[in-house]
Protein backbone atom coordinates (compact mmCIF):
# COMPACT_ATOMS: atom_id res chain seq x y z
CA UNK A 1 0.00 0.00 0.00
CA UNK A 2 1.41 3.37 -1.00
CA UNK A 3 1.71 6.34 1.36
CA UNK A 4 1.15 10.04 0.66
CA UNK A 5 3.84 12.45 1.79
CA UNK A 6 3.83 16.25 2.05
CA UNK A 7 6.64 18.75 2.40
CA UNK A 8 6.14 21.10 5.39
CA UNK A 9 8.88 23.58 6.27
CA UNK A 10 11.33 21.54 4.22
CA UNK A 11 10.52 18.23 5.97
CA UNK A 12 8.67 15.21 4.57
CA UNK A 13 5.63 14.29 6.66
CA UNK A 14 2.79 11.80 6.26
CA UNK A 15 1.00 11.55 9.62
CA UNK A 16 -0.18 13.92 12.36
CA UNK A 17 2.64 12.60 14.53
CA UNK A 18 5.20 14.03 12.10
CA UNK A 19 3.96 17.58 12.72
CA UNK A 20 5.54 19.84 15.32
CA UNK A 21 2.54 21.35 17.12
CA UNK A 22 2.76 24.96 18.27
CA UNK A 23 1.69 24.12 21.85
CA UNK A 24 -0.66 27.11 22.11
CA UNK A 25 -2.70 25.98 25.11
CA UNK A 26 -2.90 25.81 28.89
CA UNK A 27 -4.15 22.77 30.84
CA UNK A 28 -6.40 23.56 33.82
CA UNK A 29 -8.27 21.52 36.47
CA UNK A 30 -12.04 21.07 36.39
CA UNK A 31 -12.49 23.40 39.38
CA UNK A 32 -11.00 26.42 37.57
CA UNK A 33 -12.95 29.68 37.43
CA UNK A 34 -12.87 32.31 34.69
CA UNK A 35 -10.15 34.28 36.48
CA UNK A 36 -7.92 31.18 36.30
CA UNK A 37 -8.58 30.85 32.58
CA UNK A 38 -7.85 34.56 32.04
CA UNK A 39 -4.50 34.17 33.81
CA UNK A 40 -3.65 31.06 31.79
CA UNK A 41 -4.47 32.80 28.51
CA UNK A 42 -2.62 36.02 29.33
CA UNK A 43 0.60 34.86 27.63
CA UNK A 44 0.31 35.76 23.95
CA UNK A 45 1.18 32.21 22.84
CA UNK A 46 -1.86 30.64 24.52
CA UNK A 47 -5.04 30.73 22.45
CA UNK A 48 -7.07 28.21 24.45
CA UNK A 49 -7.37 26.49 27.83
CA UNK A 50 -8.06 22.76 27.95
CA UNK A 51 -10.16 21.79 30.98
CA UNK A 52 -9.59 18.45 32.66
CA UNK A 53 -12.57 16.31 33.61
CA UNK A 54 -13.67 15.80 37.24
CA UNK A 55 -10.92 14.21 39.34
CA UNK A 56 -8.47 14.75 36.48
CA UNK A 57 -10.16 12.20 34.22
CA UNK A 58 -9.01 13.17 30.75
CA UNK A 59 -9.86 16.40 28.96
CA UNK A 60 -13.51 17.40 29.13
CA UNK A 61 -13.63 20.64 27.19
CA UNK A 62 -11.96 23.77 25.89
CA UNK A 63 -12.28 27.50 26.60
CA UNK A 64 -11.00 29.76 23.83
CA UNK A 65 -10.12 33.42 24.25
CA UNK A 66 -13.22 34.67 22.44
CA UNK A 67 -15.55 32.42 24.47
CA UNK A 68 -13.99 33.68 27.68
CA UNK A 69 -14.36 37.33 26.70
CA UNK A 70 -17.99 36.85 25.68
CA UNK A 71 -18.88 35.34 29.05
CA UNK A 72 -16.86 37.87 31.04
CA UNK A 73 -18.93 40.54 29.33
CA UNK A 74 -22.24 38.91 30.24
CA UNK A 75 -21.57 36.96 33.44
CA UNK A 76 -19.62 39.57 35.40
CA UNK A 77 -17.49 38.35 38.32
CA UNK A 78 -14.67 36.13 36.97
CA UNK A 79 -14.35 34.48 40.39
CA UNK A 80 -17.93 33.26 40.48
CA UNK A 81 -18.20 31.34 37.20
CA UNK A 82 -16.65 27.91 36.67
CA UNK A 83 -14.76 27.34 33.44
CA UNK A 84 -16.58 24.02 33.08
CA UNK A 85 -19.90 25.88 32.76
CA UNK A 86 -18.83 27.70 29.58
CA UNK A 87 -16.38 25.24 28.02
CA UNK A 88 -17.03 23.78 24.59
CA UNK A 89 -17.19 20.00 24.59
CA UNK A 90 -17.18 18.81 20.97
CA UNK A 91 -13.68 17.35 21.08
CA UNK A 92 -12.23 15.40 18.17
CA UNK A 93 -9.41 13.01 19.08
CA UNK A 94 -6.92 11.87 16.43
CA UNK A 95 -4.03 9.46 16.86
CA UNK A 96 -0.49 10.35 15.86
CA UNK A 97 -0.51 7.66 13.17
CA UNK A 98 -3.53 9.02 11.26
CA UNK A 99 -2.59 10.16 7.72
CA UNK A 100 -2.55 13.94 7.41
CA UNK A 101 -4.88 13.97 4.39
CA UNK A 102 -7.46 11.91 6.29
CA UNK A 103 -7.18 14.09 9.40
CA UNK A 104 -7.66 17.29 7.39
CA UNK A 105 -10.68 15.84 5.59
CA UNK A 106 -12.38 14.65 8.79
CA UNK A 107 -11.67 17.85 10.73
CA UNK A 108 -12.99 19.95 7.84
CA UNK A 109 -16.20 17.92 7.67
CA UNK A 110 -16.81 17.72 11.41
CA UNK A 111 -15.71 21.22 12.48
CA UNK A 112 -15.10 20.28 16.15
CA UNK A 113 -14.48 22.73 18.98
CA UNK A 114 -11.00 21.30 19.47
CA UNK A 115 -8.69 18.64 18.05
CA UNK A 116 -6.69 16.60 20.56
CA UNK A 117 -3.74 14.51 19.45
CA UNK A 118 -3.24 11.10 21.13
CA UNK A 119 -0.31 8.70 20.98
CA UNK A 120 -0.68 5.05 19.99
CA UNK A 121 -1.68 4.21 23.58
CA UNK A 122 -4.44 6.84 23.38
CA UNK A 123 -2.67 9.18 25.79
CA UNK A 124 -2.98 12.93 25.19
CA UNK A 125 0.18 14.39 23.66
CA UNK A 126 -0.87 17.65 22.02
CA UNK A 127 -3.47 20.12 20.81
CA UNK A 128 -3.94 20.97 17.13
CA UNK A 129 -4.72 24.68 17.32
CA UNK A 130 -6.71 26.56 14.70
CA UNK A 131 -3.46 28.16 13.53
CA UNK A 132 -1.80 24.73 13.23
CA UNK A 133 -4.73 23.46 11.18
CA UNK A 134 -4.90 26.49 8.88
CA UNK A 135 -1.18 26.26 8.16
CA UNK A 136 -1.41 22.53 7.57
CA UNK A 137 -4.42 22.79 5.27
CA UNK A 138 -2.92 25.64 3.23
CA UNK A 139 0.28 23.74 2.59
CA UNK A 140 -1.49 20.51 1.68
CA UNK A 141 -4.12 21.91 -0.68
CA UNK A 142 -1.78 24.53 -2.10
CA UNK A 143 -3.85 27.52 -1.03
CA UNK A 144 -0.89 29.66 -0.19
CA UNK A 145 -0.16 32.36 -2.74
CA UNK A 146 2.74 34.72 -3.00
CA UNK A 147 1.66 38.07 -1.65
CA UNK A 148 3.05 41.39 -2.77
CA UNK A 149 5.17 42.85 -0.02
CA UNK A 150 3.89 46.25 1.16
CA UNK A 151 6.13 49.27 0.63
CA UNK A 152 4.43 51.76 2.94
CA UNK A 153 2.71 51.53 6.30
CA UNK A 154 -0.57 52.38 4.56
CA UNK A 155 -0.35 49.20 2.50
CA UNK A 156 0.73 47.10 5.45
CA UNK A 157 -2.15 48.24 7.67
CA UNK A 158 -4.55 46.29 5.46
CA UNK A 159 -2.91 43.15 6.83
CA UNK A 160 -3.45 44.12 10.44
CA UNK A 161 -6.18 42.83 12.73
CA UNK A 162 -9.41 44.78 12.97
CA UNK A 163 -10.03 47.19 15.83
CA UNK A 164 -12.99 48.80 17.55
CA UNK A 165 -13.44 52.20 19.16
CA UNK A 166 -14.75 52.85 22.68
CA UNK A 167 -15.07 55.83 24.96
CA UNK A 168 -12.41 56.26 27.66
CA UNK A 169 -15.26 56.17 30.19
CA UNK A 170 -16.60 52.80 28.96
CA UNK A 171 -16.51 49.77 31.29
CA UNK A 172 -14.43 46.68 30.60
CA UNK A 173 -17.48 44.45 30.18
CA UNK A 174 -18.24 46.39 26.98
CA UNK A 175 -14.65 45.94 25.85
CA UNK A 176 -14.94 42.18 26.44
CA UNK A 177 -17.98 42.10 24.20
CA UNK A 178 -16.12 43.88 21.40
CA UNK A 179 -13.05 41.67 21.67
CA UNK A 180 -14.95 38.37 21.58
CA UNK A 181 -14.58 38.20 17.78
CA UNK A 182 -11.34 36.50 16.63
CA UNK A 183 -10.67 39.25 14.08
CA UNK A 184 -10.64 42.00 16.74
CA UNK A 185 -7.47 42.03 18.82
CA UNK A 186 -7.60 45.48 20.39
CA UNK A 187 -9.79 48.51 21.07
CA UNK A 188 -8.85 52.17 20.85
CA UNK A 189 -10.03 54.45 23.67
CA UNK A 190 -11.34 57.75 22.41
CA UNK A 191 -12.02 61.06 24.14
CA UNK A 192 -14.77 63.13 22.52
CA UNK A 193 -12.51 66.20 22.41
CA UNK A 194 -8.96 64.86 22.36
CA UNK A 195 -9.39 61.92 19.99
CA UNK A 196 -7.69 58.55 20.54
CA UNK A 197 -5.98 58.51 23.93
CA UNK A 198 -5.18 54.87 24.64
CA UNK A 199 -5.35 51.22 23.67
CA UNK A 200 -6.43 47.90 25.22
CA UNK A 201 -5.45 44.53 23.76
CA UNK A 202 -6.97 41.09 24.24
CA UNK A 203 -3.98 39.94 26.25
CA UNK A 204 -4.01 43.02 28.46
CA UNK A 205 -7.70 42.51 29.20
CA UNK A 206 -7.10 38.89 30.15
CA UNK A 207 -4.29 39.98 32.45
CA UNK A 208 -6.63 42.46 34.17
CA UNK A 209 -9.29 39.81 34.74
CA UNK A 210 -6.72 37.32 36.03
CA UNK A 211 -6.05 39.84 38.83
CA UNK A 212 -9.64 39.27 40.00
CA UNK A 213 -10.97 42.55 38.63
CA UNK A 214 -14.71 42.72 37.97
CA UNK A 215 -15.29 43.97 34.38
CA UNK A 216 -18.51 45.69 35.43
CA UNK A 217 -16.62 47.98 37.79
CA UNK A 218 -13.46 48.79 35.85
CA UNK A 219 -13.21 51.59 33.28
CA UNK A 220 -11.16 51.78 30.10
CA UNK A 221 -9.44 54.99 31.20
CA UNK A 222 -8.07 53.32 34.34
CA UNK A 223 -6.39 50.48 32.45
CA UNK A 224 -5.66 51.72 28.93
CA UNK A 225 -2.09 52.13 27.76
CA UNK A 226 -1.22 55.54 26.43
CA UNK A 227 2.16 55.29 24.71
CA UNK A 228 0.82 55.70 21.19
CA UNK A 229 2.91 56.25 18.08
CA UNK A 230 1.32 58.07 15.14
CA UNK A 231 2.63 57.42 11.64
CA UNK A 232 1.38 58.72 8.29
CA UNK A 233 0.16 56.12 5.82
CA UNK A 234 2.89 57.06 3.32
CA UNK A 235 5.69 56.27 5.79
CA UNK A 236 8.10 53.74 4.20
CA UNK A 237 7.96 50.31 5.83
CA UNK A 238 11.63 50.27 6.84
CA UNK A 239 11.40 53.68 8.49
CA UNK A 240 8.22 52.60 10.29
CA UNK A 241 9.91 49.44 11.59
CA UNK A 242 12.93 51.38 12.85
CA UNK A 243 10.73 53.99 14.53
CA UNK A 244 8.60 51.34 16.24
CA UNK A 245 11.69 49.46 17.44
CA UNK A 246 13.21 52.62 18.90
CA UNK A 247 10.00 53.91 20.49
CA UNK A 248 8.44 50.58 21.52
CA UNK A 249 4.91 52.01 21.70
CA UNK A 250 1.83 50.34 23.15
CA UNK A 251 0.04 50.95 19.86
CA UNK A 252 0.62 52.44 16.41
CA UNK A 253 -1.99 54.70 14.82
CA UNK A 254 -1.86 55.17 11.06
CA UNK A 255 -2.89 58.63 9.88
CA UNK A 256 -4.12 59.70 6.46
CA UNK A 257 -2.35 62.18 4.23
CA UNK A 258 -4.22 64.97 6.01
CA UNK A 259 -2.90 63.72 9.38
CA UNK A 260 -6.32 62.43 10.52
CA UNK A 261 -6.84 58.95 11.95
Amino acid sequence: MSSTFFMIDGSMVSTIGDIVLSDEFALLPYTSVLADVAKALSPVKNSAALIRGPKGAGIAGIVKVQTLLEHLASEGDPLAVRASSIMLTDLFRVRVDIPISKAVREITERKPDAVLVLDKENTFVGYLSAEDFRSLKQRIVGDSVEEKQPETIGEAVELRDEFRMVSVSERLDKVSLLLRRPSVQFVLAQDSKKGVQGILSVQQLLSIFSQKKNPNRETVKKHMRTNLLRLREDTPIQLAIETIQNRQPDGVLVLGMDDTF
